[in-house]
Formats: structure tokens, sequence, C-alpha cells
């Protein structure tokens, strides 16, 4: 869209047309302030971004919500009338003429004397300048919160892979994971805190936890305290080996499953701390006859 080619009146102000003074007077600048007809420029332009779905300049935007957003945002409206009646067509370059000569009404010099003029053109150049501001504000939020979306994704997709990884070899420790818990519990999970559970995960720390609690005869608890109410790897044998896998299911798995449990433990102060794996086989060992777990 070309700029604005104006015939000039008295000290040099643009000869505005009606409409163009009602944009004027709708931000509260002189027709007669040098930077006037950028100004009208401007808002066009900002017009035709917010027409294409700039979020800068959308309705309840962080810029519009600035003394400088509001300012362009009474221009914008004004344009919007314009645009929407009054006879123009609804097009553009016909309600401000753009590219033409100058038919309008005219503003003149008789707004204000030049000392009033240059200070409205000093004021318009500071608030040119926080438009300016704001808008590289606005900018540059936008391009962070693409940044962040894509850690997330990554994140998420990471999360994915290790969860994938680890349920093969430490079920209730993956379970945890699943669910967003770290801590002392799961070092390093903590890097994953702003993702929400993985989808389905409650359900299999459910079911994670009905299985320990079958192996041992008693209830076992999977959650933010991590695995609470698991006895001793030696009494979990013993029990273990006395229905020689009578539960049911691989023998395994169960192993796996009970060495999984033992490793995670409880936080401090609400159960049994977790235990290496090592020292886990070696209490087994001492109670359960070879064979058998």
């Amino acid at each position: 869209m070309s700029a604005h080619t104006r015939t000039t009146v008295f000290s040099g102000a643009p000869n505005f047309d009606a409409e163009e003074l009602a944009i004027l007077k709708s931000m509260g600048i002189s027709p007669n302030d040098p930077a006037a007809s950028a100004l009208i420029d401007r808002i066009v332009g900002i017009h035709g971004l917010r027409g294409r779905g700039d979020p800068a300049f959308q309705t309840g935007s962080k810029f519009l919500g600035t003394k400088t957003g509001r300012m362009v945002s009474g221009g914008l409206s004004a344009l919007d009338a314009l645009l929407g009646g009054g006879g123009a067509g609804g097009d553009i370059d016909d309600v401000l003429d753009l590219g033409g000569g100058g038919g309008g009404s005219g503003g003149g010099g008789s707004f204000l004397s030049s000392q009033a003029g240059q200070q409205s053109a000093n004021a318009f150049a500071a608030q040119q300048a926080q438009l300016d501001r704001d808008f590289a504000l606005a900018e540059a939020d936008k391009a962070r919160g693409f940044e962040r979306e894509q850690e997330l994704e990554r994140l998420k997709a990471e999360r994915e892979r290790i969860f994938t990884d680890m349920l093969g070899t430490d079920p209730v420790r993956a379970v945890l994971f699943a669910l967003g818990i770290g801590g002392e519990i799961l070092p390093g999970g903590d890097r994953f805190a702003d993702l929400a559970p993985l989808s389905g995960a409650r359900a299999q720390a459910d079911a994670t936890q009905q299985a320990l609690s079958k192996l041992q005869g008693s209830q076992v608890n999977i959650g933010q305290e991590g695995v609470t109410g698991l006895g001793s790897a030696a009494s979990l044998a013993a029990s273990f080996g006395g229905q020689a896998g009578g539960t049911g299911g691989n023998v395994l798995d169960q192993k796996k499953l009970l060495l999984s449990g033992l490793g995670v433990g409880a936080k401090r102060g609400k159960g049994r701390p977790g235990q290496s794996r090592e020292e886990s086989l070696r209490q087994i060992a001492s109670v359960t006859p070879s064979g058998v777990l």
C-alpha cells in the first residue's frame, strides 16, 4: 500500500481529508503535527498486520494494553468505523484517498501555534519510540513462547523414550517417572516437572501397586512418597518362596517387579529406603532356595 500524498496549507501542514482527521482525533494528535501523516501511514500498516492475524495487534494482546497501544487501538477503531460505513464502500484506499491529492477539508494552521506544534511533535516522537519498544517486547515474548513450546516438545519426546527403556528393566521406577515424581525418589526427574503425567500413568501405577500388594500379601502404595508398605527383601523372598510362584504369572517378571520396588524404596521417614540390586539379591539368596526366586 503506497504512502499518503497530500497537498499542504499554511506552514507546511498536510491538507487532511475528513476521514484522516477522524483517525488523528481518535488518537489525540493534531493535524498540524509534523508527524501526523506518518502516523496515519503507520496505523494503516498496523491495520493490515492485524487483519493478517499478527497476535501483537489482536484484542487483548499485551501491547494493546499499554499506554501507546491504547492510542494505536483508538486509531484502529476509527479506521474500522470508517471502513464499516459512511458510504466509503469498505475500501481503505478510497477511505483515505491513498496516493491521491489533497481533496479534504483541511487542517491548516488554525489548530496549534508553531510552538505547540513542536511540542506535539516531541510528544509523538516519544510515543513512537514507546510504540517501537512495546512492539519489540511483544515480538520477543512471542519468540520466547515459541522457544518454550519447542523445549516442552523436546522434553516430552525424551521422557517417552526414557519411560519405554525403563519399563522393561525397572517397572516401578518407570511408573513414578511417568507420574512426574522426582527428587530423592527419582534423581533427574525434576527437569520434567513442567510436563503433565504421561497418559495412563495413574492407571499403570495402580496396576503395578496391585501386583506388588499381591506378591507381598499386604497393601503396597506407589505415589509421591515413593513405594510405601513394602517389606524387606528377605521377608518378601521368604513369602514368595513359600508360595513357590503360586500367585501366578511369570516368575522372572515378578522378581523384576520386586527388585524394582526395593530399589526405589520410600522417601526418608516414610518407609523402607531404596537399596541396590546387589544388596536385594544378597538378602533374597539368604532365605530363598536356589531356583525359586
